[in-house]
């Protein structure tokens, strides 16, 4: 039996909510307008509910509304995230979501959704470079931005050595 927009929507609900915040850098606001301009776009669309891996789908269409803008009107490139105090946490080997979201600001908004699909979410490199319109070359390079993502959630963590992802220069 093939399930409504309505069930899969309400089944991927906190899947998507928890890829909103990291795309939005922890921005709750703004993570919960990228949700709804989100699922009105894929309503629009309707054939996610019939897709064979809808929760993908969906998510696929939430990467391509942050990358255009619909959240907030304007290209995502050329809005900067709000800086925000760093939460930490008492143990550093755990690192709360929240940590997460909050250095995901320090990245570009292409990266950051390369990040997030890729590694969070486990897609494979085709499926992420269709999704986001890049190659294959062109996904490693928004990757490379992983080091960074690491050295934000070092920084954050009470305990980690700063120096981490240096390199032999002094440069982060």
């Amino acid at each position: 039996m093939a399930r409504t927009f309505e069930e899969l929507a309400v089944e991927s609900l906190d899947a998507l909510y928890r890829g909103a915040l990291f795309l939005a850098a922890g921005d709750h606001p703004e993570a919960e307008r990228l949700l709804i301009d989100s699922l009105a776009l894929a309503h629009g669309e309707q054939e996610g509910s019939r897709h064979p891996d809808a929760e993908r789908w969906l998510e696929g269409r939430m990467v391509r509304c942050f990358l255009s803008g619909a959240s907030g009107g304007q290209p995502t490139s050329d809005r900067r995230p709000p800086k925000r105090p760093r939460p930490r946490s008492a143990d550093p080997w755990n690192v709360g979501p929240e940590t997460l979201f909050a250095a995901a600001g320090a990245l570009p908004h292409r990266p950051r959704a390369a990040l997030w699909l890729v590694l969070i979410r486990r897609w494979s490199y085709a499926d992420a470079e269709r999704v986001m319109g890049v190659d294959d070359e062109g996904l490693r390079d928004l990757l490379q931005y992983r080091d960074l993502l690491l050295r934000e959630v070092l920084r954050s963590t009470p305990g980690s050595d700063p120096s981490i992802g240096r390199t032999a220069t002094g440069e982060g």
